[in-house]
C-alpha cells in the first residue's frame, strides 16, 4: 500500500522527501510563484528556489531567506544562483540547510545538533502554510 505521501504527493521540497538523509544541491535559480496561504485563504505570489539536482523547489519564508543569504555570505538573491549548500531533515517535519564546509562528515544527527547551536534565533522552527521549512546557517 501507498504512503500518505504517495498518494498525495506535493510539487515543493518536504522532510519526508529527503528520508532521513542529507543532499547537497546547487542553487539553479529563485523565482515566484501563486501558491496557496491558507491563513489568508487566497493564493499569494511566494519566492522559491529550484535546485539543479530536484525535480521539486523550496517554498521560502523570510526567515529561510535571510539564512540563506547569511549561509552564502551574499545578500543579494541573485547572487544565489549556482551555490551549494546542504539540506536535510529536522525535527518538527523540517528541512534545513547549513554551508557545504559546515557540514561534511556529519551525521544526520550531528547536522541536527550542529543547526540548532547554529541558528541565528538559537533553535529556530518556523511554520510555514507549505509545510514545515527550517534553514539554519553553517
Amino acid at each position: 500500500m501507498p504512503t500518505v505521501d504517495e498518494m498525495f504527493p506535493s510539487s515543493y521540497i518536504t522532510a519526508a522527501d529527503l528520508k532521513g538523509r542529507a543532499f547537497q544541491v546547487t542553487i539553479q535559480a529563485l523565482s515566484q510563484r501563486m501558491l496557496w496561504d491558507s491563513a489568508a485563504g487566497q493564493e499569494r505570489l511566494k519566492w522559491i528556489l529550484l535546485f539543479e539536482e530536484a525535480s521539486k523547489y523550496l517554498v521560502l519564508s523570510q526567515m529561510n531567506a535571510k539564512v540563506i543569504a547569511q549561509v552564502l555570505g551574499k545578500e543579494d538573491a541573485n547572487e544565489w544562483g549556482g551555490a551549494q549548500i546542504v539540506i536535510f531533515p529536522g525535527q518538527v517535519q523540517a528541512v534545513r540547510i547549513r554551508a557545504i564546509a559546515a557540514t561534511e562528515g556529519l551525521s544526520t544527527q550531528e547536522h541536527e545538533t550542529a543547526g540548532q547551536a547554529h541558528s541565528p534565533r538559537g533553535t529556530s522552527y518556523e511554520r510555514s502554510d507549505y509545510g514545515d521549512v527550517v534553514i539554519v546557517g553553517g
